[in-house]
């Protein structure tokens, strides 16, 4: 999979399928955008990178509009989104957007302006984000300043998309147990016909007991005290596929059994791929000393923590040339 075929089924499973439509939340890490944006105070060019929903780029706007400042805004996005909400946002404000989809943040040599700002959420840490800082470079004018926000590798997020993973895998062994009862029904034959209901009740004990078995560890894994309904359904839905085999028309079954297999496959690969691309202590350490390479000296590393349990959940960087 394409990193261009990832980011639009990552945002078509998130049913966003246009910059501008997502929301416009007003968390902590909100708070240090709108900051930020709010110290703007002359006309500017911003280049956004991984524009997404549009976050970054409506923020800026409704700064920009508050203090009538001129003001244009590229945004580079992997997905293959519509930028036509956006636009109409930005042109509201009084300002001017261009998009470009499918486009690599790092291969942006083809624009032909500079920037003032550059900036990023959630996006730069899943390019060769050494490559990026290169070509942020290029397109940064001198005095720019570049405003990234990156997961943390062990943040909420993190564990979130890591027990996601678990879940994922946690359904992937019911698509097992199924396909094993129906391939265990076709083996043996199994119909109203052939056998009588004792031994097919024998059968569909044996099945459900092999299947628990697929289950345990990760019941062990995620603690819990006992299977969810879900699971106990799934037993329930198999019990009847069995005793009702005559009726079940066989194509349609293993479509729906191989839809949610790949379904659950891409589901845990986007989630992996998010994972990988968190940033540790080293990475920031790192990134750091990319950055002064490039004659940025004033790098400010920031935790944005959650108000109710503070988990950090993000690195804020600011870094001015």
């Amino acid at each position: 999979m394409t990193a261009n075929e990832h980011w639009s089924n990552y945002w078509l499973t998130s049913q966003v399928s246009a910059c501008g439509d997502g929301m416009l939340y007003d968390d902590q890490l909100g708070i240090k955008w709108k900051h930020f944006f709010s110290q703007v105070k002359s006309p500017f060019r911003l280049l956004d990178l991984g524009t997404g929903n549009g976050y970054i780029a409506r923020l800026a706007a409704d700064e920009a509009e508050k203090k009538c400042i001129e003001f244009h805004i590229t945004g580079i996005e992997y997905a293959d989104l519509s930028f036509k909400e956006l636009i109409a946002y930005i042109n509201s404000k009084g300002g001017e957007f261009k998009g470009h989809a499918l486009t690599d943040m790092s291969s942006i040599s083809f624009l032909e302006d500079k920037y003032d700002i550059v900036t990023s959420q959630f996006s730069f840490e899943y390019s060769d984000w050494k490559e990026t800082i290169n070509a942020i470079d290029d397109k940064l004018n001198v005095d720019g300043i570049l405003v990234l926000a990156i997961h943390i590798k062990t943040g909420a997020y993190y564990q979130g998309a890591t027990h996601e993973i678990m879940l994922a895998e946690y359904f992937l062994n019911k698509v097992n147990l199924i396909k094993f009862v129906r391939n265990t029904i076709i083996e043996n034959k199994l119909t109203l016909n052939s056998v009588s209901n004792e031994i097919l009740q024998e059968k569909i004990d044996h099945m459900i007991s092999v299947g628990q078995s697929y289950f345990r560890r990760i019941k062990l894994d995620l603690n819990l005290n006992s299977y969810p309904n879900f699971i106990t359904n799934i037993f329930e839905v198999t019990s009847s596929i069995i005793l009702n085999l005559r009726n079940i028309d066989e194509s349609f079954v293993i479509l729906k059994l191989d839809e949610l297999e790949a379904s659950l496959n891409f589901h845990t690969e986007r989630l992996n791929n998010l994972i990988d691309g968190a940033f540790s202590i080293e990475n920031i350490e790192t990134l750091k000393a990319e950055l002064r390479t490039k004659g940025f000296n004033n790098i400010i590393v920031e935790e944005v923590r959650r108000e109710i349990d503070q988990n950090a959940i993000s690195w804020f960087v600011q870094a001015k040339k």
